[in-house]
């Protein structure tokens, strides 16, 4: 159990780019590609999370404009009422 924490404690470090001095070429090549593939990974999500944010505000944007043209409605049947009251 020992082991397996120093082992995971080791993998930890290296992935922060700490204590890289003892690595061999092919673990860092390695390390790498680990890397760059969790790069990847994040920004797959973070551009899911934008998308999803963009639809949200569009979503937003249509009622809000659906709104804003109810509305506009109302105040000219609201004027109209009030001119012919007059």
């Amino acid at each position: 159990m020992k082991r397996e924490t120093l082992n995971l404690q080791l993998s930890l470090q290296r992935y922060k780019g700490d204590d890289l001095n003892s690595a061999q070429y092919e673990e860092l090549n390695e390390l790498e590609k680990q890397l760059e593939n969790a790069v990847s990974k994040v920004r797959a999500r973070k551009l899911e999370l934008l998308q999803q944010q963009m639809e949200n505000l569009k979503r937003t944007e249509r009622m809000l404009e659906k709104e804003n043209q109810e509305m506009c409605q109302w105040v000219s049947f609201y004027r109209k009422s009030i001119i012919h009251l007059t």
